[in-house]
């Protein structure tokens, strides 16, 4: 996939049977995600809301390893579509971090 987009782009020739180097955003997921879980260990003896914070890490964490990875097609001919739906779902998590009110009635029955 990277030797087709490094050719359109004209940074090999057509005769070219490798890509130029490419990040390895595998292992920089890995990594990311590794500090990831030291930090909700941490916050988790004391906080609550694991769960919105454990996806709003991801979604930040994903945007920013979208800029290194080399095979998106881009939306509105800006972004990657990973990074716009990181957005969104980022926007997403922190509405239910901040936005919603945890529920204090019981639930009726009957």
């Amino acid at each position: 996939m990277s030797t087709r987009r490094h050719y359109l782009l004209g940074l090999i020739s057509p005769a070219a049977t490798e890509s130029l180097p490419v990040h390895p955003t595998q292992l920089y997921e890995m990594a990311g995600l590794l500090v990831l879980l030291g930090i909700l260990r941490q916050y988790a003896k004391t906080k609550r809301q694991l769960g919105q914070v454990t996806l709003a890490g991801n979604y930040v964490l994903r945007f920013l390893i979208e800029y290194l990875r080399d095979d998106n097609a881009l939306v509105f001919g800006m972004r990657p579509s990973t990074q716009v739906l990181c957005v969104v779902l980022l926007l997403a998590s922190f509405w239910a971090l901040f936005g919603l009110k945890p529920n204090k009635t019981p639930l009726q029955t009957g």
